[in-house]
């Protein structure tokens, strides 16, 4: 199967869905030994994840950001 970064290794992606989902997904990234240091996102909140698709390497550019 060809993984979303393989398919589109140029291409920015954007998801929207439930801060529960950012969490986790920030969690797989950080990989922290106490996963409650990480608080919950805000509602409308931004997160980015950084995706590189040859070393499939992912980095946490910033969490939880307000749009405004």
């Amino acid at each position: 199967m060809i993984s979303t970064t393989e398919k589109f290794p140029n291409d920015k992606i954007i998801c929207v869905t439930h801060g529960f989902t950012v969490k986790a997904a920030a969690l797989d990234v950080l990989q922290p030994k106490d996963v409650m240091s990480l608080p919950e996102p805000r509602n409308t909140s931004i997160t980015k994840i950084i995706a590189l698709p040859k070393s499939n390497e992912f980095y946490l550019d910033y969490y939880n950001q307000l749009p405004y």
